[in-house]
């Protein structure tokens, strides 16, 4: 929704004041955002296209190839963190029934020299889930949910239901335990994945069941090669379908720093997550935002 949005006033719990402004509207099913490095917003469409927002202005909608197939849907994007050098954009595209990492080059707001990095994973749910960001240690890391078998999650040959952490050209970085992309396991319906700031800890987000989950890295028995571990999770509140996360990372709202925020299209809101500053991995608090403020919430960025 647009009306009614720009210069909403939200108080916090902590007294801090934010203002809600509307950037841009008339998307077409926003699957999820990601920034450029030269300022830029990038909204994916489910429609297959990309739309990007500078200073204001909305870009006409662009493919992310010229050999896009028909039917496929964009659910996630991530942008390399060597952008600058290679324009290279990363995606996960769902369509006829399979899940693909795809990898395109950005040039003057157009895409093209698609590839596919990995493909062929079972995407037969009714709304295929997956998520997709690059690490602080520039892998990339691609979630996946069940396929619509719940069994998959605990099949070590199935990529659904796991988190890859993958080298930007789609291969199994040297230092991945087993010698296989698959780096952690326990994701039925991702929504969301980001590092918390600080510690480096990934936290994911999934909507069966609804909560939140920190994963750590850790070596295996050589010493050498790492793996990620699934930690307690922390439900949402009731009737809190998570649709995306992201953590806070800059200074410009001090208050904000290290909250982790979770989008809900279902309960048309934000919630506010902080945690113990003596131990970050223990939620101290929660809070909603933007209750039926905005409509509902469906992808986020910070």
């Amino acid at each position: 929704k647009s009306s009614g949005i720009t210069n909403r006033r939200v108080s916090l719990a902590d007294g801090t004041a934010l203002v809600v402004e509307l950037v841009a509207g008339g998307l077409n099913r926003p699957a999820d955002l990601a920034f450029m490095p030269d300022g830029r917003l990038l909204i994916a469409q489910r429609d297959g296209t990309i739309r990007s927002v500078r200073e204001g202005t909305l870009s006409e909608p662009a493919s992310l190839s010229d050999r896009w197939p028909t039917g496929d849907r964009i659910l996630a994007i991530a942008i390399d963190p060597d952008f600058a050098r290679t324009r290279f954009v990363f995606a996960i595209v769902a369509g006829g029934g399979t899940f693909s990492v795809i990898r395109v080059r950005e040039v003057g707001g157009t895409f093209g020299d698609r590839a596919v990095l990995l493909g062929g994973i079972n995407a037969a749910s009714v709304e295929p889930a997956a998520s997709l960001r690059f690490g602080p240690d520039a892998r990339l890391y691609a979630a996946f949910d069940d396929g619509g078998q719940p069994r998959q999650v605990g099949d070590a040959a199935s990529p659904n239901g796991k988190i890859l952490r993958l080298n930007a050209d789609g291969t199994t970085p040297d230092d991945q335990a087993g010698a296989s992309p698959i780096y952690a396991t326990g994701s039925s319906s991702p929504a969301g994945l980001d590092w918390q700031p600080g510690t480096d800890v990934l936290w994911v987000a999934d909507a069966a069941p609804a909560g939140i989950t920190p994963v750590t890295s850790e070596s295996s028995g050589d010493g050498k090669r790492i793996r990620g571990v699934a930690r307690a999770s922390w439900r949402l509140p009731a009737a809190w379908a998570p649709t995306a996360m992201a953590f806070t990372r800059g200074s410009s709202v001090p208050a904000l720093a290290g909250n982790l925020f979770v989008a809900s299209d279902t309960g048309q809101r934000l919630l506010r997550v902080r945690f113990d500053p003596l131990e970050p991995s223990r939620v101290a608090a929660t809070e909603p935002l933007l209750q039926d403020v905005a409509g509902p919430v469906v992808a986020i960025a910070a």
